[in-house]
Order: C-alpha cells, then sequence, then structure tokens
C-alpha cells in the first residue's frame, strides 16, 4: 500500500471513495444534506487547500490475492484532506495549525491499515510544514476513530469542543502539538507496545515474556490499555487498564466503572520521576470520567 497526493485525473473517483468510506452508499444508509454531500463529492476543492492524500493498494500494479474479480476491486481505498492553515474548509484550526478532514477507507478495506496509514502520513507531512499542531474532529460516539487517534498520539481537548456535530452533540476536537513540552504523553497502545507493557506489570524491564504479551494484547482489544510514554526516549513507564467507552441507557443510570477488573490495574515503571507518572495517570483518569459524562445517553 501507498500514501501519496492524488492525481487530478482521480478527483471525480475520490469524491465517490468520500462519500462512500463515510457509508452513505449502503443499504439504507441516512443520507448527508445538499451542503454534506457536496462537501464529500468534492475532492478537487479540497485539493486546492493542501494535500489530498490517496491510499492505493496496488501503487505498482500488484494483483490482489482474493476471490473477488481485479476489475471489481478499487486501487483507491482511503483518502484523507490535509488542510494548510487559514484554508476556507477549517473548521478548528487555530493560527498556525493545520486541519485533517474527511479520513474515509472504503468499508469492504476496514482493517487493512489505511486509516493508521494516512493519519500517519499525514502527521509527517503537517510536521514537515513547519505547523504548531494538527487538529482534527470527529463524532462524540465514534470511538472506533477516537481509538485509532489516542493510538497516534493525539490528545482530546474538551475546551475547544464548542461546535456541534449533525445530532446538536459537540465534536470531539483532537490536537496533536508539535511543539509540546511535556515529557510524559498518555496514548493507547499499540500492538508493538504489548511486550514492553507487560514487562511493566512484570515489574522486569527485561522481561521477554511471549505468554503475558499476547494476554495483554487480548485485554487491549477487550478493554483499553493506556500507556504513559516518555516523549523523548519513547520509553513506556506506566500503564492503565480502563474499560471501553459505552453509552448510557438513560440520564438516571449509574456511569460505568472506569478501571477493569484486573488485580493491577495501574502499573508504574520503578524510575526516578516516578510520582510524576503517577500523578499523570491519576490526571488522565480523570479527565476519562469527564469525556464520560459527556457521552450523550442512548436514543
Amino acid at each position: 500500500m501507498e500514501i501519496r497526493t492524488a492525481r487530478r485525473d482521480e478527483l471525480e473517483a475520490i469524491g465517490r471513495l468520500t462519500f462512500e468510506g463515510f457509508g452513505h452508499a449502503l443499504p439504507g444508509a441516512r443520507q448527508p444534506d445538499a451542503q454534506r454531500r457536496q462537501l464529500l463529492l468534492d475532492a478537487a476543492g479540497r485539493a486546492a487547500q493542501g494535500d489530498l492524500l490517496v491510499a492505493d493498494r496496488r501503487p505498482h500494479g500488484e494483483v490482489p490475492t482474493s476471490s473477488t474479480p481485479v476489475r471489481e476491486q478499487p486501487a483507491l481505498i482511503g483518502t484523507a484532506s490535509l488542510l494548510r492553515p487559514g484554508a476556507r474548509l477549517t473548521r478548528q484550526a487555530r493560527t498556525g495549525e493545520a486541519e485533517l478532514r474527511l479520513l474515509a477507507v472504503l468499508p469492504e478495506a476496514r482493517g487493512t491499515g489505511a486509516g493508521w496509514s494516512l493519519m500517519s502520513e499525514a502527521l509527517r507531512r503537517a510536521r514537515a510544514w513547519g505547523v504548531q499542531a494538527l487538529v482534527l474532529d470527529t463524532g462524540p460516539t465514534n470511538f472506533t476513530s477516537q481509538r485509532l487517534y489516542h493510538r497516534l498520539g493525539f490528545e482530546r481537548r474538551l475546551e475547544r469542543e464548542t461546535k456541534p456535530a449533525s445530532n446538536g452533540w459537540p465534536l470531539a476536537v483532537f490536537v496533536y502539538d508539535f511543539a509540546s513540552t511535556d515529557p510524559l504523553l498518555v496514548r493507547l497502545a499499540r500492538p508493538e507496545d504489548f511486550g514492553d507493557a507487560a514487562a511493566l506489570w512484570a515489574q522486569s524491564p527485561t522481561a521477554d515474556d511471549s505468554a503475558a504479551a499476547h494476554a495483554l494484547a487480548r485485554l487491549a482489544h477487550e478493554h483499553e490499555l493506556w500507556v504513559v510514554e516518555h516523549r523523548t526516549t519513547g520509553r513506556l513507564v506506566g500503564a492503565v487498564l480502563t474499560h471501553r467507552p459505552v453509552l448510557r441507557q438513560k440520564k438516571t443510570a449509574s456511569p460505568a466503572p472506569l478501571l477493569t477488573s484486573h488485580p493491577r490495574p495501574v502499573v508504574v515503571a520503578d524510575v526516578p520521576d516516578r510520582l510524576s507518572v503517577s500523578t499523570r495517570i491519576e490526571a488522565h483518569l480523570e479527565w476519562l470520567r469527564q469525556v464520560r459524562d459527556l457521552l450523550p445517553f442512548r436514543a
């Protein structure tokens, strides 16, 4: 798979891809209003305001290994619009910030890593532009996309969430701050983190227990495994297992428990700044409680 800038002769197809990637072409799908539909289909307009990225699964003409005939498999399976500071289509970016909008992957291509690859390339290009941050928004209950952003290292900024989605609830705003001076980053674990995170629970920085890593990977799939990372070294110095967010059935329902029933849901490495790591985990848990309290109730 290759992530590249869209070509002019692909713009019409990318507009359709964006429309389909948001699920509007599925049977019985809710249709966007006229303004939203125009935004989705207008790939040329987005390309003029920054970098229009595409995920091409056949960059060199490879034949995909699938029972589906090649002619029925589109080469372009995902797209994202990376908008420069001040572009007309930005809606969350402030001065000196780039914005990413309309990340879309075809329904049949979900799970291929296209979304991760598009986001990673967008971060690389935005950093190369010299902007202070890359910002994006998503629906408040779009937990799948939110987990992707949290794994990449984006941080959600509740204080910036003032613009409503189509359902009236505020859009969730995520920021990747290239200029951050905070030495610690709390993010969701990635598959390559499971071994190091398992070693934290084993209290041995050199532990190499594949069984423990596999068990932790299973827990991370069922719940949410947050890790504390030193920004400069990339070392994991803490972790916490929390339940995934769920919508409450009614306003009188009590919030779901935050921590899992794991015997030790929180672990901190034996490092000189252990207290700072513990404090950061506690602050993150309090932040998560605020986020969960803001979730809309199930209709």
